[in-house]
């Protein structure tokens, strides 16, 4: 989704994540429960298809943000 300030956010595509590609999530959860708010710093991805052609790049960054209300769980 694109970011309008007086419009509505536009969808611009989609992309399938492959097996030998992720993004790790559990640190910055854990920072950002701890914290109350954890970012990952945008960064640039290639997007290649599965006959490996390359078709250009995304950029992916992410803010994780606590409402407050976190619970604790007790073994």
């Amino acid at each position: 989704m694109d970011r309008d300030s007086f419009t509505d956010d536009d969808y611009l595509g989609q992309a399938t994540w492959e097996s030998n590609f992720s993004i790790y999530l559990k640190e910055l959860f854990q920072r950002g429960v701890e914290d109350g708010k954890a970012e990952l710093a945008t960064q640039k991805y290639r997007v290649v298809s599965s006959d490996q052609t390359y078709h250009g790049e995304i950029q992916v960054g992410l803010t994780f943000t606590t409402t407050g209300e976190t619970e604790k769980k007790e073994n």
